[in-house]
């Protein structure tokens, strides 16, 4: 049994916003372990904590994990960034702005409609309207494969629907299967490279 099943996401301010709790359910969910673990990133500007990671045999997939606080609630969040331009992980390292366009996805634990959950989002900033309809049915494609791995959406208030970014699912953490999500992603992601939507 997870330890964080016992965890109330109707409260605010309890386990679920406890920024160590929330990254060590990242990195059991998410199946991130220490030797794949690269770098830890301190950002002074924005105060976010990046911590990037490998997958075995594939040193091109780099992704990370960012620790943040909400600046209007005070609560700290974590996300899940994946899906990078070639490049983007190595500016990075060296401190260096990533000069194009991040294509990144990422699942954000937030609390929204009174309770916590994962949003999966996306950057739509500078995206052609091709492209904001290819990240539409992405998250059309993943609603059933969640629900084969037992793991129910949300409804959501889609008032975070910015020119920036948009969310377009919102992953109760309470799911039956939740400890599948990442069985899940991989699906997902491997379906929409069928489809040409990734």
């Amino acid at each position: 049994m997870s330890k964080w099943r016992d965890w109330d996401n109707r409260v605010k301010e309890g386990p679920w916003s406890d920024g160590k709790r929330q990254y060590e359910f990242y990195r059991d969910i998410f199946r991130v372990h220490d030797d794949q673990i690269m770098l830890r990133h301190l950002e002074k500007k924005t105060g976010w904590t990046r911590i990037w990671f490998e997958r075995p045999g594939d040193p091109s997939k780099r992704e990370y994990f960012k620790i943040g606080r909400n600046l209007r609630g005070g609560s700290e969040w974590i996300g899940y960034d994946f899906k990078f331009p070639p490049g983007y992980w190595f500016a990075d390292q060296t401190n260096r702005a990533y000069e194009g366009e991040c294509y990144s996805y990422y699942y954000r634990l937030d609390f929204r409609g009174g309770v916590w959950g994962i949003a999966l989002r996306f950057w739509k900033q500078r995206k052609t309207p091709e492209e904001i309809t290819n990240m539409c049915q992405l998250g059309i494609m993943y609603i059933p494969i969640l629900t084969k791995f037992r793991i129910r959406t949300l409804d959501f208030r889609p008032t975070r629907d910015t020119d920036k970014e948009a969310i377009f699912l919102y992953i109760d953490v309470t799911s039956q299967g939740i400890d599948s999500l990442y069985d899940a992603h991989l699906e997902w992601i491997r379906k929409a490279g069928e489809q040409g939507l990734w």
